[in-house]
């Protein structure tokens, strides 16, 4: 968050008796019953559930609508032989999506063919022209991952050639493609309440569904040894890490601490992670380095980096990974810079930004978003021209729904869709003055005025007595953090400042020592000049404290993890 944004701290509402009776029943320290009460959770029983997840209560596959059909297709396929494409997307999710269906039938012993797509040839989704090549080549079935809902032209393309298609994606539904089998939670005559899965997730459960009806002896496959790639692409998408997609995070991140696949061995060996693999680590070490390749180049890197069989093979990849990310993070931060210096008040004056510019690299244009996003707390649209053409991303805030704002706008747009706090589109120059104009109305129309104040959510008020080792451990048990599902925040009242040091290569880190009557604390404060002013400490007199939970390395004491600070309050 950007210094000059200031933020508005919200504690969370929880009933103080239902807090007392979680923590006692379930044998939780009070804070983490107070932060799980908050976010809903009101008896034991859905307390225990939510901490102990299981495989078991994973949905039945066969429920999503459209797989029963899928499952019939592509059995039919096996059996006669059919030659078989997998066209996937060149994201972390498509990747991990593609992956495991080539592993999956690699231990049938059939070889299925994949296809990536490259972002600045192809762009996103099923292509035409690509797939009149492939159809020249003899492929009659095609499993389209992480695209192909709406592509009702190019599946009707398919039929009139003699090839099947079944879609398997996660993306917004508009027009179902009568020529093509279509599974997706989106679809209307899904029933499950939970409908935020990503492609990988679902491939996950397709794969279960197409193992139950093969009658072979010869398949002793495992789907569960699939999880790691469906926790990769779920964490990578940016998908909630709650519901069914916490179950298969929460059992696939422990198959990445000592991984089977040498790819991800040697991806983890390039990212510097030694031991387990958090849901954090997907998403800053492993994640950029797998989508890398899609945005600056070739996406088959990666998925050949997943499908290796060889260490060797596997690290020379990983390393051009690794490269490639070292050079994406150059190119974003120069784009991001060039943003950022557009952004006057005139921008300011909506509920939203929307920024082009020439030259920028197509790659990197939904990084961007994000970080307008967080410096400006407002949904923004980065775009690039290319000749007569705008390409582009959006990211949105929590409260405005952006691929429903880009669906309504379809009108304008050559190609366009999305989730609802991210979106790809690609328009015409002469039309970006309208679409700009009316997508400034709709985001004006639906965010209230106090949404563009960042929130800052309290999980539960403390004592500094109470930050200790229990509390540490119990928080630890509501991993994986991510979406829907972020690591606790406490906040501790008039707290005494006692010492404090700059600490840190570029100096930009603090260690302080905290009081609270006769209770002190070690805290830390990472790139706390982001958050406020060196001068905030000069005779700041009593704070309001926010962290979350963390182990001090030198004292092996839990310790504040400081994310914001203020002028203290009264109780």
């Amino acid at each position: 968050m950007a210094q000059g944004l200031q933020e508005r701290w919200v504690i969370k509402e929880a009933d103080e008796a239902v807090c007392r009776k979680v923590a006692m029943e379930c044998g939780i320290h009070e804070g983490v019953a107070r932060a799980l009460v908050a976010r809903g959770f009101t008896s034991c029983e859905e307390v225990m559930g939510f901490l102990n997840p299981s495989l078991d209560d994973l949905f039945d596959p066969m429920g999503f609508a459209g797989m029963q059909e899928a499952v019939e297709v592509v059995q039919n396929a096996i059996s006669s032989g059919k030659p078989i494409c997998v066209y996937g997307d060149y994201d972390v999710d498509g990747l991990c999506s593609s992956a495991q269906i080539v592993r999956f039938f690699k231990e049938l012993g059939i070889e299925v063919f994949p296809f990536i797509p490259k972002r600045h040839e192809d762009g996103y989704g099923l292509q035409l022209g690509r797939l009149e090549e492939l159809a020249g080549k003899g492929f009659r079935l095609f499993i389209s991952v992480d695209c192909g809902t709406n592509n009702k032209e190019e599946a009707r393309f398919l039929k009139e050639k003699g090839c099947e298609l079944v879609v398997l994606d996660h993306h917004q539904v508009h027009s179902l493609p009568e020529d093509a089998i279509v599974v997706n939670p989106h679809r209307k005559d899904f029933e499950r309440p939970f409908k935020d899965f990503a492609s990988s997730g679902l491939v996950f459960f397709f794969l279960r569904a197409l193992r139950s009806h093969l009658a072979h002896e010869r398949t002793p496959i495992r789907t569960e040894d699939f999880l790691d790639l469906a926790a990769i692409g779920t964490i990578g998408d940016v998908m909630p890490l709650v519901g069914q997609n916490r179950i298969l995070a929460k059992f696939g991140l422990p198959l990445l601490r000592e991984p089977k696949r040498v790819g991800i061995r040697a991806l983890k060996e390039v990212a510097q992670i030694k031991n387990g693999v958090s849901s954090w680590a997907v998403s800053f070490a492993l994640a950029p380095r797998l989508n890398a390749a899609g945005r600056l180049g070739d996406a088959n890197v990666s998925l050949d980096l997943l499908l290796s069989t060889d260490l060797e093979e596997a690290r020379l990849l990983a390393q051009k990974l690794d490269q490639e990310n070292r050079d994406r993070q150059i190119l974003q931060n120069d784009v991001c810079n060039q943003a950022v210096s557009i952004v006057d008040l005139e921008a300011l004056s909506h509920k939203a930004l929307v920024l082009c510019g020439e030259g920028w690299h197509e790659g990197v244009l939904g990084i961007v978003a994000s970080k307008m996003v967080e410096m400006f707390n407002r949904p923004c649209i980065v775009l690039t021209r290319k000749d007569d053409v705008l390409v582009g991303s959006g990211r949105s805030i929590a409260c405005f729904d952006l691929g429903k704002a880009i669906d309504s706008l379809r009108g304008l747009l050559l190609r366009g869709g999305g989730h609802r706090l991210a979106a790809g589109l690609t328009l015409k120059d002469k039309d970006f003055p309208e679409f700009r104009k009316r997508f400034f109305e709709i985001a004006d129309r639906n965010i209230a005025d106090d949404a563009l104040v960042p929130e800052l959510q309290i999980d539960a008020v403390i004592e500094l007595r109470d930050l200790n080792e229990k509390l540490f451990q119990d928080c630890m048990r509501l991993e994986p953090f991510g979406v829907g599902n972020k690591e606790p925040i406490f906040m501790a009242r008039n707290v005494e400042i006692e010492d404090r040091k700059i600490v840190g290569k570029n100096e930009d880190h603090l260690v302080l020592r905290l009081k609270q009557g006769k209770d002190e604390k070690r805290a830390v404060f990472f790139r706390f000049e982001e958050r406020v002013p060196s001068s905030f400490f000069d005779g700041c007199g009593l704070v309001d404290v926010a962290f979350t939970v963390s182990i001090d390395d030198y004292t092996g004491d839990a310790c504040a993890r400081i994310v914001s600070i203020r002028k203290g309050s009264s109780a």
